[in-house]
């Protein structure tokens, strides 16, 4: 019977396997990281297979040490007073919309904006940001204003760089999307 049991666990789980799935429980209880320690102890492992069983481990690991205190990344964070978001909105911020706070009226760039247009803007006014829209999808209904489809956002200090910089776009008719970003990558490493 003592020959059964040894060939069993010789065969079905040694040593390595429970170090394995215990460091990994170990690093997702104090880390709090799911996925990403996941696909790192894979990669150590170089063995997909282990990959449920270090998944399973985690995120129960994960459960547990949420249920007595926050990882070690969020206290970090808090003891360095980093500022970070928390995942809901303040109870005083609850009852107001974008449009009761924002400046009025809204300053958009296009995509592709005159220099002229970029120098006025930036003396007259005093935002720091400006949203960046795509004229194409301009909306103007009795009932909705839209300025066009939102594309991202830029900074006064990024509009300063690029215009310091001399970054502008003169663009061949036969010059491609890959090499406009290569003219502007080119010259904003300066």
């Amino acid at each position: 019977m003592y020959r059964f049991w040894y060939c069993f666990l010789q065969a079905w789980s040694p040593s390595g396997r429970y170090a394995l799935i215990g460091s990994a429980a170990i690093l997702g209880g104090v880390l709090r990281m799911t996925i990403s320690l996941t696909v790192i102890m894979i990669e150590a492992t170089q063995n997909v297979a282990y990959g449920l069983p270090i998944m399973v481990v985690i995120i129960i690991a994960k459960l547990v040490g949420d249920v007595f205190n926050e990882g070690i990344y969020d206290m970090h964070i808090e003891l360095k007073s980093v500022p970070l978001l928390a995942w809901e909105p303040l109870e005083e911020s609850v009852k107001y919309e974008a449009k009761e706070i924002m400046s009025s009226p809204v300053e958009c760039l296009r995509c592709r904006e005159n220099v002229r247009v970029l120098v006025s803007l930036l003396k007259k006014s005093k935002h720091n940001g400006f949203p960046v829209v795509e004229e194409s999808f301009l909306l103007n209904t009795a009932s909705k204003q839209s300025f066009g489809l939102f594309r991202g956002i830029i900074l006064r200090s990024q509009l300063v760089i690029l215009l310091r910089n001399k970054v502008f776009e003169n663009p061949r008719p036969d010059m491609t999307e890959s090499e406009k970003f290569h003219n502007l990558g080119s010259a904003t490493s300066r």
